[in-house]
Formats: structure tokens, sequence, C-alpha cells
């Protein structure tokens, strides 16, 4: 099953398109979803786990929001960092060594020229 949240401002072709992918959409009232909204909205179709597929922007909202509790993390054979290409975390507006997540590193495997490193939250401050 593949959802998508969107806010209210999602142009129609854009709904017509993924919907004729199969993916369902959840339509905020707001103009960016909530994530407590969005979780919420899942729970209440039955789905109590989710893979998030996103960039730096949707991660850093679910590590500040601390609703993640695991992470599969692909990390690429090429380096590529900048302000248009930001690093996986996002901005996560840390301002203390003591707020940075911990994580309980699980499992690391090479998948061709890519590494999945597999981890739980160990501790949010």
């Amino acid at each position: 099953m593949f959802v998508s949240a969107a806010g209210k401002l999602i142009e129609p072709k854009r709904i017509y398109f993924l919907e004729k992918s199969g993916v369902e959409i959840i339509i905020a009232d707001t103009i960016v979803p909530d994530i407590e909204w969005a979780l919420r909205a899942l729970y209440r179709q039955g789905i109590c786990s989710a893979l998030l597929e996103g960039g730096a922007t949707l991660t850093a909202s679910f590590l500040k929001s601390k609703q993640v509790d695991q992470v599969y993390l692909f990390l690429p054979g090429k380096i590529i960092e900048n302000l248009q290409a930001p690093s996986w975390t996002g901005d996560l507006q840390i301002s203390k060594l003591t707020e940075i997540p911990t994580i309980q590193f699980e499992n690391i495997e090479k998948v061709g020229d890519n590494i999945l490193v597999i981890g739980s939250f160990k501790s949010y401050s």
C-alpha cells in the first residue's frame, strides 16, 4: 500500500497522477501536513507502521518530531552535499550535542555500490 500525505494546495493533476499510479492520498486542511495529523490519519486506516521515503526535509521533520524508531539508510558511493543537496538528516536545528538522537546500529551491508545501514533510535534528548 502506498499512501501520500499532501497539503490542501496539491494540484489536481498531481492527485490524478498519484492515484493513477496506485497511491492513496490523504489531504490535510493545512498547506503543509502536520506529522501528528498524518500519523493519526494513517492509524485510523489501520496502519500502525510506515516506511518513509523522502528527502532531507521529510527526514528532518520526522526526526525533530521524535516519531522515528528505526532507520534504513542507503548511503551512495558518491558524496553529494551542498546547500542545494543537504545531508540525509536535513536541518535538525540542533544547538547542543546532548540534543542529537542516538542510533544503535544493528546491521551494515553492501548493496551494489551503496551501503545500507540499519539501526534503531536508542534515545532522543
